[in-house]
């Protein structure tokens, strides 16, 4: 309509022929801006036309300008950020609009976090009266820049308990930060490590938490970190000389019974270990007697080897040491064959005061071993 009273308007001051006229209504028709220079002339500053994929903002003044002139939404950001508060992953929300939330956790997701979005959380953990007790870097990543700001933040920090950087894409470098916040933070009860860094560098990290950190971490999840047996036992004496470490997740890594005795031999006496898991690891015979050692302590209430090598000879020793075990709970073993063993594992469970759950999946069971199960 604009366009239209503009054309009809710069018809009448020019005094335009009939000729003229119908070609001015044929360009309106056509939605066309002005081909003669009066009407370029005439149309007024406060109007810019806006052209597409300009990218020039419309003014707040001209907000009910036609559809035509409106500039099209502008593209996101080549980095972004993304914040899933339990919910789906939307790809584009505000940072600062979901911490103005005060979220009580924080999971950022698949996407790259930039210093922008990071110092919106960093800012929100320094707060005093914000809780945040779970933050998930999940698969990723993460700037230089970014990380050191999100340690600075940790360290003033004494409310978060659970930190997960699985998958996470930093430099390993940045590990150092994370170490040096643990000295200030008392909160950390909870850390898993990522599996995109070489083993070594996960295992002296793990390491040089275990020994600096005034953090009360409880929990290690380091399944799939492709830890081998040099890194196993460099790990095992650092776990010694910790007494507040309650899980090890070690599961899905590549050490063998070199490691697992190792490991297993160190913290045979642990005051607080009350979960082991080992599962997925090429375990023989000789890490299970090393695992069984760890039953006999009295402190060991979830142990789990499935997908190990233990045969028979393992599964016997496991066996022997749950009748001498009172703290137990959950048991999981897999993959052996052999029914003597099978049926001594199981006479000790039936005995057993406390254990409230036994896995036994791919384990060959025979009528007799059957028959023990049902009694």
């Amino acid at each position: 309509r604009r366009t239209r009273h503009r054309f009809a308007a710069s018809a009448e001051d020019s005094a335009a022929t009939t000729a003229e006229a119908d070609v001015l209504r044929t360009s309106v028709r056509k939605r066309k801006r002005g081909s003669s220079p009066s009407i370029v002339d005439e149309t007024p500053a406060q109007e810019p036309a806006f052209k597409k994929h300009s990218g020039i903002e419309k003014p707040e003044s001209q907000s009910n300008v036609d559809s035509v002139n409106t500039a099209p939404e502008t593209p996101l950001e080549e980095e972004h950020f993304d914040f899933d508060f339990g919910a789906k992953p939307s790809g584009d929300i505000d940072a600062e609009k979901q911490v103005a939330r005060k979220p009580t956790f924080i999971h950022l997701s698949g996407r790259t976090v930039t210093t922008k979005g990071m110092r919106h959380v960093a800012e929100f953990m320094k707060e005093p009266d914000n809780i945040i007790y779970d933050l998930a870097f999940a698969g990723s990543p993460i700037s230089r820049e970014a990380f050191y700001m999100f340690t600075k933040a940790l360290e003033r920090n004494n409310t978060v308990r659970r930190l997960v950087l699985s998958d996470t894409a930093f430099e390993a470098d940045s590990l150092s930060h994370l170490v040096n916040s643990l000295r200030s933070n008392r909160s950390l009860q909870q850390l898993r490590l990522s599996s995109k860094w070489k083993p070594s560098v996960v295992a002296d990290t793990v390491a040089d938490i275990l020994r600096v950190s005034n953090s009360p971490i409880t929990h290690f999840q380091l399944d799939g970190s492709n830890l081998g047996d040099h890194e196993l036992t460099k790990l095992a004496s650092a776990f010694q000389m910790n007494r507040t470490v309650e899980s090890a997740n070690l599961a899905k890594n590549s050490f063998s019974s070199v490691g697992a005795v190792s490991f297993c031999n160190a913290l045979s006496r642990h005051p607080s270990l009350r979960e082991l898991d080992l599962s997925d690891n090429n375990i023989e015979s000789e890490g299970f007697s090393a695992a069984a050692d760890i039953l006999r302590s009295q402190t060991l209430q979830i142990l789990k080897l499935n997908g190990c090598n233990g045969r028979a000879a393992g599964v016997c020793s496991i066996a022997s040491a749950l009748k001498e075990n009172t703290s137990m709970k959950h048991l999981e073993i897999s993959g052996f064959a052999g029914t003597p063993a099978c049926l001594e594992l199981l006479n000790a469970a039936k005995e057993h005061p406390s254990l409230a759950k036994l896995s036994l999946r791919g384990v060959a069971l025979n009528d007799t071993a059957a028959d023990a199960i049902a009694d």
